[in-house]
């Protein structure tokens, strides 16, 4: 290889240099920047209310054993038709003794003798006579009179026995009571006339109503089965004591807060922040853009760039300590 050939080579490497250089710093100077300067972060807020759940009803669990109160609606007393009998009693009478002298001879015949007597010692002379037949016909009836008021009045008191038929009264024999317990009506024959309760055992009535209610008493319920509404499902759960029918239970993160009430904790109305508003730069340019983010990067860092934009899938943990 002659002279003139090295020099060639030599020349064309060195310009072959020269121009990758150049290129390489062309390219260096034209390629787009990887991050953007973070100058402004604002929170975005959001008022959260309170979430709760409503009770629908609560019904207590209790031991079957212990008694419960049905409601008397009517009570029809049975009875027995009384039969009729001869009832005779004891009367006093009075009556008139028999008259042995029914004509009254003995008193007209008295009145008679008397009368005579009398006329004729008023009588004189022929007048005497007239008087004596005068007085003893007065004399007669008189006597007559006065023997027939006292005959009339000659009684006696005797006893005689009078019957007549009664009829007896009807006879009790139960009662027909007609109660209501548990939303249904029935009936019961009892022996003795109930109050305004009758008192059930095991959904039975309860037929000595004076010794289920001394030898037993009702006891407060101990679990409550509760249902309740949420997001417009109901559900039921089995809880210790009586949360109150129709009153609103705290839920906080899906869960339903039963005791609430004894804890004293009430839900009130928070601020949620749902993301930031973050306005950033890029080197090299006066425009300021704004994207929103679902972290807080904080003010000076630097945000990734993908294709001259904020890159939204990069690891804000990543960056903490660039």
């Amino acid at each position: 290889m002659n002279k003139q050939t090295i020099f060639g080579i030599a020349i064309g490497t060195a310009i072959g240099i020269a121009v990758a250089a150049a290129g390489g710093a062309l390219a260096l100077r034209e390629k787009p920047p990887e991050f953007a300067e973070v100058l402004e972060v604002t929170p975005i807020k959001s008022t959260v209310e309170p979430d709760y759940a409503q009770v629908i009803s609560v019904i207590p669990r209790r031991d079957p054993n212990e008694p419960e109160f049905a409601d008397v609606i009517r009570v029809k007393a049975l009875k027995q038709p009384g039969g009729s009998r001869e009832v005779c009693r004891d009367h006093v009478v009075t009556r008139q003794r028999p008259v042995e002298d029914e004509h009254r001879v003995a008193g007209t015949a008295t009145g008679a003798v008397l009368g005579g007597l009398l006329g004729h010692r008023v009588g004189a002379g022929k007048g005497k006579d007239a008087a004596t037949v005068v007085g003893a016909i007065a004399g007669g009836y008189a006597g007559n009179r006065v023997q027939n008021n006292m005959q009339h009045k000659d009684t006696y008191e005797t006893n005689e026995q009078r019957c007549s038929m009664v009829r007896d009264e009807d006879r009790v024999t139960g009662y027909e009571v007609t109660y209501s317990f548990d939303g249904h009506q029935d009936v019961v024959k009892m022996d003795r006339k109930p109050g305004k309760t009758l008192t059930m055992i095991n959904g039975q009535v309860a037929q000595d109503q004076r010794a289920a209610s001394r030898s037993k008493t009702p006891a407060q319920p101990t679990e409550f089965d509760v249902t309740y509404s949420y997001q417009g499902r109901e559900d039921s759960i089995v809880l210790d004591h009586d949360p109150g029918e129709g009153r609103k239970i705290p839920v906080e993160n899906g869960a339903v807060d039963f005791n609430a009430r004894s804890s004293g904790r009430v839900l009130v109305a928070r601020e949620e922040i749902r993301g930031y508003d973050v306005m950033y730069s890029i080197p090299g340019s006066a425009e300021k853009s704004l994207v929103r983010l679902s972290h807080e990067p904080r003010v000076g860092s630097r945000l990734p760039l993908k294709d001259g934009k904020i890159d939204m899938a990069f690891d804000p943990s990543a960056t903490k300590n660039r």
